[in-house]
């Protein structure tokens, strides 16, 4: 198939009860310019006999089969066999609105952008409920990054399933071999080859929250992996001498990722103890990521209300006066007690 437009790549490993409805809902998109990119993880069940029923049935899809290695290196096999100027990458157990890569196609074309955000639902995989929506409440179609700043950046979910990536922006960026932050460190990856995105508030994508989802579990390993990745990530940053203005950003994000988001998830191992964790955190923070807690640095958001920063703004306050666990304690009951959702 020729003048492919965008590549949507699939994941796939034991997905026979949701990969058919899944595709269906690619193939139903009203731009047809598309290719899908399956890639079979190595699976067990009957999810390759699927996949070639669809592929024999119709032919812009693509199977593609590997040894069991992971999300991360099935999306990484999907880049390689990708020809679409660009690549949206889709979980076998989700699936988009029907004219969903359209409308986020025709938002890369109008403002030469090198990634595409659109609003996503995240939905209970059992009962069905929304759970919460995801950057429905942007305030611009489209930001500057080459120059502006990049606090907008920082709110922006890492996640890859909502975004459509202009291809070229994965030259020297591939899904690392670690699990559940794996499309973070890509993004932190990518960030330096983004000049323009732009925004489609509108749900387009459906996210399915399934219980057992490595996401909600974090073993201490992977903390520790992703400790080390970061400060790789920005040694890559200096040696590449990029702008200040990223080294502010990486800072920042293994703030939030490291300092927050999974410094709350190690608190639940009963084997840790949370005082020493936390100190032993910000000691990391502070030996590798100096300018964390400045700040100066955080600029006007453009994209998002200004609540978003005000509360940032606080937490991090909370942080430079030593009342971190205070923070987390709190983090914890409000999500665990109250069931307020909370995403860093």
């Amino acid at each position: 198939m020729n003048n492919i437009k965008v590549s949507l790549v699939i994941p796939i490993y034991n997905s026979e009860a949701y990969l058919a409805r899944c595709l269906d809902s690619l193939l139903n998109q009203t731009l047809k310019e598309i290719e899908i990119v399956c890639v079979n993880d190595g699976s067990t069940d009957r999810s390759e006999e699927i996949l070639m029923e669809y592929a024999n049935k119709y032919p812009n899809v693509k199977v593609f089969k590997k040894e069991n290695g992971g999300c991360g290196s099935a999306r990484n096999m999907g880049i390689d066999n990708s020809t679409g100027e660009y690549v949206e990458f889709v979980d076998s157990d989700d699936e988009l609105k029907s004219d969903a890569v359209e409308k986020m196609y025709n938002s890369a074309k109008k403002y030469n952008s090198d990634l595409v955000v659109c609003g996503m639902q995240r939905i209970d995989d059992v009962t069905g409920k929304l759970i919460t929506s995801d950057m429905t409440k942007v305030k611009k179609e489209c930001i500057t990054v080459e120059n502006g700043t990049l606090t907008d950046l920082l709110f922006i979910n890492p996640g890859p399933c909502n975004k459509m990536h202009r291809r070229s922006i994965f030259k020297d960026a591939r899904f690392p071999k670690i699990p559940v932050v794996d499309d973070l460190m890509l993004t932190l990856q990518y960030v330096p080859n983004i000049k323009v995105i732009s925004f489609v508030k509108e749900p387009l994508y459906r996210y399915k929250v399934r219980r057992e989802s490595g996401v909600n579990t974090v073993a201490y390993s992977t903390y520790e992996q992703m400790k080390d990745m970061f400060i790789k990530i920005k040694e890559t940053y200096i040696s590449n001498n990029l702008d200040k203005k990223y080294i502010e950003y990486i800072d920042k994000m293994a703030y939030i990722h490291v300092g927050v988001s999974m410094l709350y998830r190690m608190c639940f191992i009963k084997e840790i103890n949370v005082n020493d964790e936390i100190s032993k955190t910000i000691q990391y923070l502070n030996t590798n990521f100096s300018t964390w807690k400045n700040l100066k640095t955080l600029k006007r958001i453009s994209i998002f209300p200004s609540s978003k920063l005000f509360i940032f703004k606080n937490v991090l306050f909370l942080y430079k006066i030593g009342l971190a666990k205070l923070f987390i304690k709190t983090y914890m009951f409000l999500i665990l007690k109250l069931k307020i959702d909370i995403k860093w």
